[in-house]
């Protein structure tokens, strides 16, 4: 209980770097059963769902990018989980994890983005494709529960708090990007000027993770030894 709200978490496994998992939107922490346990052998794992989602509380807080980075730095401090931390966010979750490391740079070692939504993809359709994706996304998510209806509520909006935010040349960044949808060339963005940078394209679905659970564990690996 934090603040009057109960999350739902789990934190496990061995070593002295903490890998924060940040699941994509809507998304609760079994995301990452495919790997949790391979990544504990060599780090401690930290995963959570954010208020409104799983098993968590549900919020009447808007879920701007502020407000659910204050809600994952106090329960971070709630728990005493310290840093380093490894930041693995995936899809619309690396808005969050971005903005952390905008406010929390001392306390990251690195990070690896998963198909990353990347602020700038929106803006590079067309009016008329704009429109289409933003129907798409509400017909879709008015049949999901209320918590992932108001994070989509707000996808747009916050797309505001990433503007001009840059990933400090001493974190080192993994971008991982997949040939599902057309996402690319916004993703790199994220990491244009980047000085200590790697990209790795891997073929298939969007959710890495389930696909290539050693190639991404082992991108959590490099990461933890760096």
């Amino acid at each position: 209980n934090v603040n009057g709200s109960n999350f739902h978490m789990k934190y496990f496994g061995n070593g002295n770097t903490t890998v924060i998992f940040e699941c994509g939107m809507g998304m609760d922490l079994t995301t990452w059963r495919s790997i949790e346990d391979s990544v504990a052998a060599f780090s401690k794992v930290f995963m959570y769902d954010r208020l409104g989602l799983g098993q968590s509380d549900t919020t009447s807080r808007d879920r701007t990018i502020p407000n659910m980075v204050s809600e994952l730095k106090a329960l971070l401090n709630h728990v005493n989980i310290k840093p380093p931390y490894i930041l693995v966010p995936h899809f619309r979750g690396e808005y969050i994890a971005r903005y952390f490391i905008y406010l929390y740079p001392e306390e990251v070692r690195g990070i690896l983005l998963l198909d990353p939504s990347a602020e700038t993809y929106f803006d590079s359709l067309s009016p008329v494709e704009q429109k289409m994706d933003q129907e798409f996304g509400n017909n879709y998510y008015r049949t999901q529960p209320v918590g992932t209806q108001n994070e989509w509520r707000f996808y747009l909006p916050n797309r505001k708090y990433m503007s001009g935010l840059q990933i400090p040349n001493s974190i080192p960044v993994i971008l991982v990007s997949t040939n599902s949808w057309n996402l690319t060339p916004s993703q790199l963005k994220i990491i244009d000027n980047h000085s200590n940078a790697r990209h790795v394209i891997l073929e298939g679905r969007h959710d890495v993770y389930n696909i290539y659970p050693a190639r991404i564990t082992g991108l959590i690996r490099d990461l933890v030894k760096q």
